[in-house]
């Protein structure tokens, strides 16, 4: 029996490359009978003789770049789309190499779960590890480690506990629930059905773990809406955060001038409230100074505002940081100047571990706490709060390149 408003639960799959993500998502829609026929087709069309490369074709359902075909490789992110009885989801299927990073980053900070993909034959990797720090930085709430590619060390148990020992020993300092699984993407063994060849794991398959996950939490009561448009006749923006509704007192930061909602119009009409996520133009009575990236905040739970920002930032470019050098600092809808006055310290992404800095530089793919100072005050939050005003990019000025992401503590 299909439950009614069944809720969703958006993941995506991470991990080092070759360690087996795309073929997984094609298990999991394969074996859920979410396949459309038509890509059934292209996966038999793509069968040679009686042999069938299973890995190969169950890729091409999340490959779908041409591309990313020929090079055999995954660049974007693909997302695809299944459900059960109890759940519907949402899959990015992100990158797997080092310089893809940002695309990871990105599938990350909309996503609720991570499956953290490692090969039984290699172990843990440091892209493996850098993925599950930046999924925790990024507030996931779980990281299930799915130990794949279980067939090709014959089922082993002393492998699979050998990997989940040391990967608990580490993610311990994680701030998200940790699972662990034993899997073949290739045959299926644990995905969905139960595993004939490792009676000795006794825990959930990879779907039971997906439809029992815990994803429900409490709504954060900070209300926030970045204007993103000024007219003579209204100002246009979106909800980031809560609910506001007509009649209700707010603050403009950063000025903190006070004014009143008068009129609240979305692609429905005139409506009474707006929530998150919506898009809408309102009217606001009392003078103030109203500019593109202006945040309009509750009376309650009011922002920071400040020129110097505490944050933890992944280095995204090839090119290096450069202390003190004017990068564009973009915070949804406000845009100013900045630049890194201090690498407080480097994560050591083996161990987790904060490490002093050499220099005062970041290389590329480098995680580090740093203090910014900007050229006009920001308001802001912490990430904890508000994800769409706790976090940020930073824009190179030459090239307009985004150099690094980041979220505020």
């Amino acid at each position: 029996m299909i439950t009614p408003n069944k809720s969703l639960l958006k993941f995506i799959t991470a991990g080092s490359v070759d360690d087996g993500k795309s073929t997984l998502i094609g298990r999991l829609l394969y074996d859920s009978k979410s396949v459309f026929s038509d890509q059934l087709e292209t996966l038999t069309n793509n069968t040679s003789n009686d042999s069938f490369d299973q890995q190969l074709n169950l890729a091409l359902l999340t490959d779908g770049l041409r591309s990313e075909r020929e090079q055999g490789i995954t660049i974007d992110v693909a997302y695809r789309y299944f459900s059960t009885p109890n759940r519907k989801f949402i899959i990015g299927d992100t990158p797997g190499h080092i310089q893809y990073t940002r695309n990871m980053v990105t599938a990350a900070s909309n996503a609720d779960a991570a499956l953290v993909i490692i090969d039984a034959r290699n172990g843990i990797t440091e892209q493996a590890l850098r993925h599950s720090y930046l999924c925790s930085l990024l507030g996931l709430k779980h990281i299930v480690y799915c130990i794949n590619k279980m067939d090709l060390v014959n089922y082993d148990s002393l492998t699979y506990f050998s990997i989940v020992k040391d990967l608990a020993k580490i993610s311990q300092k994680l701030s998200c629930s940790r699972s662990f699984i034993p899997i073949s993407a290739l045959t299926g063994e644990g995905v969905v059905n139960i595993s004939r060849r490792m009676p000795w794991y006794r825990g959930h398959t990879l779907i039971e773990m997906l439809n029992e996950l815990d994803i429900e939490s409490t709504r954060n009561r900070a209300k926030r809406i970045s204007i993103q448009l000024v007219s003579d006749d209204f100002i246009a923006g979106k909800v980031l955060a809560g609910s506001l509704a007509i009649n209700e007192r707010v603050t403009l930061y950063p000025s903190g001038d006070s004014a009143k909602i008068t009129e609240l119009r979305t692609s429905k009409g005139l409506v009474n409230s707006v929530h998150e996520g919506e898009s809408c133009s309102l009217k606001l009575s009392g003078p103030s100074i109203l500019n593109r990236g202006v945040l309009i905040a509750g009376k309650d739970h009011q922002p920071r505002v400040s020129c110097e920002i505490n944050a933890v930032t992944c280095w995204l470019s090839d090119d290096n940081l450069k202390h003190h050098q004017n990068y564009i600092l973009r915070l949804a809808a406000f845009e100013t100047v900045c630049s890194i006055r201090k690498v407080v310290n480097l994560i050591d992404i083996t161990s987790f571990e904060s490490i002093c800095p050499e220099d005062q530089t970041l290389k590329l793919n480098d995680i580090a706490s740093v203090i910014i100072q900007v050229s006009n005050p920001v308001s802001f939050d912490n990430y904890k709060t508000c994800k769409s005003t706790g976090s940020f990019i930073l824009i190179d000025l030459s090239s307009g390149a985004t150099v690094g992401a980041g979220i505020i503590n």
